[in-house]
């Protein structure tokens, strides 16, 4: 089999004068193929919900010039002999 893994980092800061609540959107791969698993391995922080279709949403609050740096790892596993696209 392969195994390929990957991670994310998003850094975020707020630049308003006030508290900032907002909601961040970010999606690991979804396989066309039953062969191929995507599986999320870490976060953090952990998302607030994962969907179906593997889209990770964050809710968070920052305070005025709060910085956070966003974490996420996930793995692919598929047939050796199974060429996979669409990723780096």
């Amino acid at each position: 089999k392969t195994h390929l893994a990957y991670g994310y980092e998003i850094q975020i800061e707020s630049m308003l004068p006030g508290r900032a609540n907002l909601t961040l959107y970010d999606q690991i791969p979804v396989p066309r193929y039953a062969e191929i698993k995507v599986k999320l391995e870490s976060a953090d922080p952990k998302p607030a919900e994962q969907s179906g279709l593997n889209q990770l949403i964050w809710t968070l609050a920052l305070e005025p010039k709060e910085k956070r740096t966003i974490r996420f790892d996930f793995s692919v596993e598929a047939p050796q002999d199974l060429k996979i696209i669409g990723l780096p």
